[in-house]
């Protein structure tokens, strides 16, 4: 738990930060989250180091094409700030952590079934427009994601993934999720919000 806690601070530290600074800013940032990152994943096995890399490989993938490439959402600086690829890899972290918690361990379905739900809200919230534009693509994004709970082999781990996403795209320090969308990522909905 205090893993989770302490992700939740150093996130909630990144983004207030991230306000105040420029391309240079994010750089420092980018280097200490790796270093955080490096840091969180010492007591780890090496299988799961492995998965955390191909985390921040692949992430880092997919934040090129959308924001860089096709343009589906945009950074505050129109860049891909350091920062996020190593964030992906503690959003990881901490799902996996979730996923050890004892309640969730003991009631594992349960939970799947209440990240079936919030992932059926935050895919309905995207598409009714209320960011600001609706969100298709958001909405199947997280259609795909559901489908990964029913066959894919940790859904504990993939719930707690999406709570740590849903967490950071909630988390600012101004007022919350619209603000967010506004602030961090120009022209994005939901979809771009759980990005980074």
């Amino acid at each position: 738990m205090r893993w989770i806690a302490a992700l939740a601070a150093y996130f909630g530290a990144l983004l207030a930060v991230d306000q105040l600074v420029g391309v240079g800013g994010e750089a420092v940032l980018g280097l200490v989250t790796a270093l955080v990152l490096v840091a969180a994943c010492r007591p780890l096995t090496a299988e799961r180091r492995a998965q955390v890399a191909v985390v921040v490989a692949v992430a880092t993938c997919f934040e090129v094409l959308g924001s860089i490439v096709w343009g589906v959402y945009r950074y505050r600086l129109g860049n891909l700030p350091l920062f996020v690829p190593p964030a992906h890899g503690l959003v990881y972290l901490t799902g996996l952590q979730v996923s050890r918690l004892t309640l969730v361990r003991r009631y594992e379905r349960a939970f799947v079934a209440l990240i079936l739900v919030l992932g059926g809200a935050w895919a309905a919230v995207g598409l009714s427009g209320l960011p600001g534009r609706v969100d298709a693509l958001g909405a199947l994004g997280v259609l795909v994601f559901c489908a990964y709970l029913f066959v894919g082999p940790a859904p504990a781990v993939y719930g707690g993934v999406f709570l740590a996403a849903m967490f950071i795209a909630c988390l600012v320090p101004i007022a919350g999720f619209l603000v967010f969308q506004r602030t961090f990522l120009r022209g994005s909905g939901l979809g771009g919000a759980i990005k980074g």
